[in-house]
């Protein structure tokens, strides 16, 4: 019997112009490909969904009974599954970090349901909170 090949050691049918031999990529959707390694600035729509939670937390924060939610600021979205939110605590230092973080991690469940209320998807965007 002899050894079962390993993808490097694969050969691809060759066509004029192209290589016989798997490289990065291949195989990968197309549509995904991004010729800055996917390192790069988030596409427009995922750009949009960002500021809409944003404003759609900042909107929730704000009308929460708990004085240190409605104390906190959400500073930037940033995308991605999950997105994640960085949360801002007062300059004066009024609320430490440890106790925002269980506030927030408490309202987690009612912060996004706002959150799906104010955008359009058919799924509820996962949030994580990193406070500063």
């Amino acid at each position: 019997m002899g050894s079962t090949p390993t993808l490097g050691t694969m050969k691809k049918r060759t066509k004029a112009g192209m290589t016989d031999e798997y490289r990065d990529g291949d195989g990968e959707d197309p549509r995904f490909d991004r010729h800055d390694g996917g390192k790069g600035q988030a596409g427009r729509k995922a750009r949009q969904l960002c500021g809409q939670v944003r404003d759609a937390l900042t909107l929730a924060l704000s009308g929460c009974r708990d004085e240190v939610l409605q104390s906190l600021y959400v500073a930037e979205v940033h995308p991605g599954h999950p997105l994640r939110v960085l949360v801002r605590t007062p300059a004066d230092g009024s609320i430490p970090r440890s106790v925002a973080v269980e506030r927030l991690a408490l309202a987690g469940g009612h912060l996004r349901t706002e959150v799906a209320a104010a955008v359009s998807r058919r799924y509820a965007p996962v949030l994580v909170f990193d406070v500063a």
